[in-house]
This record gives structure tokens, C-alpha cells and sequence, in this order.
């Protein structure tokens, strides 16, 4: 990521802030209905999270509000309000506001739902809502959720294709989502690397990394009773469909060369076949498109693979992968601020030679394949989990009652 980053540090670069000292995860007591300690949250949609890695993250956040003890109203912009995703939400406690609400003028909206908070998903809703929240509710925590730093993703991508036009959006996205970062109370991020640019880009913003958040199976299948190489990544994200362009042509005809049996290969994700578009695939590859539940191919495929040439933020299909036990096989910008080093807890190969090489490597040799899945678990533990995000949504959502349970 070197150069680009190199580039996006423009004048004088002040030494990042000192983040704060973590603190013991705690569980609170919180008057039910307390305008102090009701938050409000606003996303493009309700989360799915058998769709994508930020709706697993979304609803995790959501959960450990709820027993953090606070109140959390949840409002889609697209009125979701029925169904299995929503019942999830309700399940937790947290009040959805669907269509009567998402149809509701925003002012309105907001001098009828005092909240602490509002938490916005993303830099393009907080375009919308911070002006509104100035003008209307202007005692009321603005949080922006980056998700993941979109100016960076663009312009890795810009770079990576070589295309002017996409260079030009990028730097239009980097203005924007800088001046919401800005008018932030407290920005999240996913990662120390997004945190430590935006403290150079945005002096004196208040920055929280939350992360992906995964709880690690029990039970992990062993290495003989598996076989096979997973790709997980929904088609209609460019970084997802660009990887699994550049696994089908580039990679996989250098895997299993001159051997008698080729490798079952599974790519999982909507709109994966579409991405593809007409390139040909061996017997041996099958697209399955969307899969609800993933877990029989976690628990059966021996190599999983991130082959991102370009993104931002942590890769979701990564912790995905090691909290199954699965261990990877990634491009050192896939692995980007995951706490990975390689050979103990993942292979890491940026070229198509290399990469096949390494997924031969880890499917034949047991020893390295337990050592990996087994460092990749205790990953999760580390820096993935409940316990670890905790006390940056606490930091950000000071609650009024501090009784702990």
C-alpha cells in the first residue's frame, strides 16, 4: 500500500495521537427508555448477515449495545421493517424504525426520538444527517461508522487499473468523507492502519477503531477429513469480483499442474457468476452462488483464499475463514492490519505463481495447516472478538448510569 498512502498525506504529518488505555469489558445497568443512553442507528438497510461481512459486523455492534445495557433504535433508509432480519434485530431488544419512520421528514424524526446518539453507517448518510442533527438536535453525539475508508479502496483501485476517471472519483469520495470525518464527535474505524491515516489527515478527530467481530468455533474438523479451496465474496463488490477474475484466470491454471487430481475449488457469493462473465471454468471449480449458511463448506474445504488486489478496511472473509479454523491463503493487502504474520498464521503470495504455490503447499501438508488453523483461531480471540470491541463502543457511548451487573 506504500506509494498510494505516501500520496494521500498531504502538508505537514503530526505524530498520531496516544490511543487511549483499553479498559476491562464491563456490563452496565441501564435505566430502560433513558433518552441519556437510547442511541440511534441509521444504515442504507437492516443487516444480513448471510449477505455480506459488514452485516455480520453491524449486527455483533448491535448485540454488544444491547448488553452493554443501552437502547438502540434502528432505522433502514429502505423502510425494512419485516422478516427474519428484522425479528433478529427485535430479538436483541433493538426498536426498528421502518417505513412510518424512514418516510418521516428527518427534523420531525429527530425532535420525536431524542436519542444521545446517532451512529451513521458510512460517510454518505452522515452527508445527509449531521446538518440535520446540527439544525434540529444539536446536543447529540454524531458517530460516522467508515466501514471501511472508501477514498482508500477507490484509489487503490484507481491505481491498480490505471484509470483516470476512477482517480477522479476517488479523490471526490476523499473530500467528502474527510469532511464528515470532521464534523464527527467520534469516527470509527476497523483498523490501526485506517486510524493512524485519518490522524494525520484529520488533526484532532476523535477516532475509535471497531473491527470485524467473530466468536471462534469449539470444534474444529481435522486436516484428513477435508479437501478443497473456498472463496467467499459477493460478486457486486469490485474488489470481490476483480479477485475472483484474477483466481479464475491467473491462479488456477498454475494449480495442480502435472498432477493426476485437481483440487475442488468452491466460489460462494451472490452475483459471482456475473462477475465472471464468460470466462471458462474447469471441471473442477463450481460457483455456488449465495449460500445461506456457510459452515458445511467452512467445515469441509482444507484452504480458504483472499485474493484482493486492491480494498480497504479488514477483510471479513478472512475472519470468517480463521474463526472456522479455516486457514489462508491471502495477498499481503488482503491480510492488511489483521495482526498476520506469515507462515504461523496465514501464506501470504501477491503473485499468480506464488499464490497457487501456496494453496498446493497448504492443502498437502498437515503439520502447517494445524499450525495455521490453530494461530489463526487464537487471531480471533485476540483481536476479533467481543472482548476486544467492547470498550471502544463504551469509550464512544459514555453511558449516564455506570452500575455494573
Amino acid at each position: 500500500m506504500g506509494h498510494l498512502l505516501d500520496r494521500l498525506r498531504a502538508g505537514q504529518v503530526s505524530d498520531p495521537p496516544t490511543p487511549p488505555s483499553p479498559v476491562a469489558p464491563r456490563r452496565l445497568a441501564i435505566p430502560e427508555h433513558d433518552p441519556r443512553n437510547r442511541l440511534l442507528v441509521i444504515d442504507g438497510s437492516l443487516p444480513r448477515p448471510d449477505r455480506d461481512s459488514g452485516s455480520v459486523r453491524m449486527l455483533a455492534i448491535l448485540r454488544l449495545m444491547r448488553e452493554a445495557g443501552l437502547d438502540v433504535d434502528f432505522l433502514p433508509e429502505d423502510g425494512g421493517e419485516e422478516g427474519t432480519d428484522a425479528d433478529a434485530l427485535r430479538a436483541l431488544g433493538v426498536r426498528v424504525l421502518g417505513r412510518s419512520w424512514s418516510s418521516m421528514p428527518a427534523s420531525r424524526l429527530l425532535r420525536s426520538a431524542p436519542h444521545a446518539g446517532v451512529l451513521a453507517c458510512r460517510y454518505h448518510l452522515a452527508r445527509y444527517w449531521f446538518p440535520l442533527l446540527r439544525q434540529h438536535a444539536s446536543t447529540t453525539r454524531r458517530i460516522l461508522d467508515t466501514v471501511d475508508l472508501h477514498f482508500l479502496r477507490e484509489g487503490r483501485e484507481a491505481e491498480l487499473m490505471n484509470k483516470a476517471a476512477l482517480a477522479r472519483a476517488a479523490r471526490a469520495t476523499r473530500r467528502q468523507e474527510l469532511e464528515q470525518i470532521a464534523r464527527a464527535d467520534t469516527t470509527w474505524v476497523v483498523s490501526e492502519v485506517e486510524r493512524d491515516l485519518l490522524a494525520e489527515l484529520v488533526p484532532g478527530a476523535t477516532i475509535e477503531i471497531v473491527s470485524n467481530i467473530h466468536a471462534p468455533r469449539a470444534t474444529i474438523p481435522h486436516f484428513a477429513q477435508r479437501h478443497g479451496v473456498l472463496f467467499v465474496g459477493g460478486g457486486r463488490h469490485p474488489p470481490n469480483a476483480d479477485a475472483v477474475r484474477w483466481l479464475v484466470s491467473g491462479i488456477l491454471p498454475r494449480l495442480g499442474e502435472g498432477k493426476r487430481q485437481a483440487i475442488d475449488v468452491h466460489l460462494v457469493g451472490a452475483g459471482l457468476q456475473e462477475a465472471l462473465g464468460g470466462l471458462s471454468l474447469p471441471a473442477n471449480v463450481q460457483v455456488h452462488g449465495h449460500v445461506p449458511d456457510l459452515s458445511p463448506l467452512l467445515e469441509r474445504c482444507r484452504v480458504g483464499v483472499a485474493p484482493l488486489r486492491f480494498g480497504a478496511g479488514v477483510k471479513g472473509k478472512i475472519n470468517q475463514y480463521m474463526s472456522h479454523g479455516l486457514p489462508t491463503v491471502a495477498t499481503s493487502l488482503a491480510a492488511e492490519a489483521m495482526h498476520l504474520t506469515d507462515g504461523q498464521d496465514v501464506l501470504l503470495a501477491d503473485d499468480e505463481s506464488g499464490f497457487a504455490a501456496a494453496i498446493e503447499r497448504l492443502h498437502a501438508e498437515g503439520d502447517l495447516w494445524q499450525r495455521l488453523s490453530g494461530h489463526g483461531l487464537a487471531n480471533i480471540r485476540r483481536h476479533f472478538s467481543e472482548e476486544a470491541m467492547l470498550p471502544a463502543i463504551l469509550r464512544t457511548f459514555p453511558p449516564a448510569s455506570t452500575s455494573i451487573r
